[in-house]
């Protein structure tokens, strides 16, 4: 690597350097690359990072023989369904501290992700669905007026009706699931094993199993009861350019591109995996720049 290019005013214009730092972030607003990677719908999830951040030194490393690691997972956010067009619900309320409390299901009524593994790995679930506006949250009036609901520092309740945001409201499952068009039968099982399994254990016996290591479940017993529309907000992406101790670009197989380092999101490899595990967009920037601005400078003087 032995600079860059450049277009001014329709010119192009050459910058030599001995070392290039790709830090654009990564590719959380090209729809493409999210469809390729991410989700089957990528159009209905909510960015809710900066238009502009399109993976393009991604690809531009990819074109000189960068080696891309770390694929398929995002750092995000469990959402009301109405940011995608009402401004005022984004980028708050998340509805991460809710969603692990309590339940969220299908246009069948049923659950299909283990909401106790905490908001990225759920949104991460949604975002895989054939549908990512199909998911339904479900709590009761105790979750809404207690601490799930109120706890800061984006607390759903507060945030979600000072932004106007809506939710269906019902005494009775059955009203709830007609007006949230839930499949009744589905959402009367489904909340049945699941207070069955708050109140007596067994919550590995659900389909899928209930982790509660980290985030208790709350059961759904006291009405009214709730239903919210979620949709999904993805903030960073977690894979990209595989690089070395150095924040080096590798091509495939470890070797490096001599004078070409990456940092931040546009790194691959660190995070993600199974449980969408998420090290910290800041300190992939500051860690990793500072590993990449150390060996640069060592290239100047050797």
């Amino acid at each position: 690597c032995t600079g860059a290019m450049a277009e001014i005013d329709g010119e192009e214009v050459a910058y030599p350097a001995r070392s290039v730092v790709i830090a654009d972030g990564g590719f959380m607003a090209n729809l493409e690359m999210i469809g390729q990677h991410i989700s089957p719908a990528p159009e209905k999830l909510n960015i809710r990072s900066a238009p502009n951040v399109l993976g393009d030194g991604m690809l531009m490393a990819q074109a000189v023989g960068a080696e891309l690691a770390g694929l398929g997972e995002f750092y995000g956010h469990l959402q009301h369904r109405d940011a995608m067009s009402n401004d005022n619900l984004w980028p708050y309320p998340t509805m991460d501290a809710i969603s692990q409390a309590a339940i969220l299901v299908g246009p069948d009524g049923r659950r299909f992700t283990d909401e106790g593994r905490g908001g990225v790995l759920m949104a991460n679930a949604i975002a895989r669905l054939d549908d990512p506006l199909s998911t339904t949250l479900i709590v009761d009036e105790a979750m809404w007026n207690g601490e799930p609901g109120s706890a800061g520092p984006v607390a759903a309740k507060g945030f979600l009706e000072e932004g106007g945001g809506w939710r269906h409201t019902a005494d009775d499952l059955g009203e709830l699931a007609a007006k949230a068009d839930i499949a009744p039968d589905g959402l009367a099982e489904t909340i049945s094993a699941y207070n069955r399994a708050v109140t007596d254990g067994g919550l590995e016996g659900l389909d899928p199993p209930r982790t509660d290591r980290v985030f208790k479940p709350h059961p759904i017993i006291q009405p009214p009861f709730h239903a919210i529309p979620l949709c999904v907000g993805i903030t960073g992406t977690m894979g990209g350019l595989s690089i070395d101790g150095n924040a080096r670009v590798l091509r495939p197989g470890g070797e490096p591109i001599e004078g070409l380092y990456a940092v931040g999101t546009t790194t691959g490899g660190l995070e993600g995996g199974p449980n969408a595990t998420y090290m910290g967009g800041l300190s992939k920037a500051f860690i990793w720049g500072l590993l990449a601005a150390e060996h640069a400078a060592e290239r100047i003087t050797s």
